[in-house]
């Protein structure tokens, strides 16, 4: 929900909508909808029936996350430039002190990358009861939780 909002801010031109408080730090449009895909991915992996239109738009969701964060660290790792950071909102994110313009934080990027892999392994359990999603969601809290500290 928040990252749709943040996307609607940007959208709609709203510089209020774009941050949190307390921070006046704006979130980027792709991280916001990286988000909103992967609350969807999320919500429409549910305990369904394998094989539905619902799951399968949840798993492209989820690898669309998955690719979000590994670009995107590669971008951030590497100094490459895909564009990805710059396909919305080009002219408008110039504006932001934030260089390079439009790029995730390096934490953002693997939280992204292993939020979209645990979205991806929702389903899979091993022989003995172990869910890596649960494992890939608990090192990406972590990630959130140093963040916040």
């Amino acid at each position: 929900m928040i990252g749709t909002i943040v996307f609607l801010g940007w959208l709609l031109g709203i510089e209020r909508l774009k941050y949190l408080p307390p921070d006046a730090i704006v979130m980027l449009p792709n991280t916001a909808l990286g988000f909103t895909a992967g609350g969807l991915a999320l919500w429409l992996l549910r305990r369904e029936p394998s094989g539905t239109t619902s799951r399968r738009v949840g798993r492209t969701l989820a690898a669309g996350v998955l690719l979000l964060g590994l670009v995107s660290f590669i971008e951030r790792v590497t100094g490459l430039d895909a564009g990805i950071d710059r396909l919305l909102f080009a002219e408008i994110l110039s504006h932001y002190p934030y260089r390079p313009v439009g790029l995730m934080a390096t934490n953002s990027t693997v939280a992204f990358a292993l939020a979209g892999a645990s979205l991806l392994t929702l389903d899979k359990e091993t022989r003995r009861g172990w869910r890596p999603s649960q494992l890939l969601a608990t090192l990406g809290l972590a990630i959130a939780t140093l963040a916040l500290v």
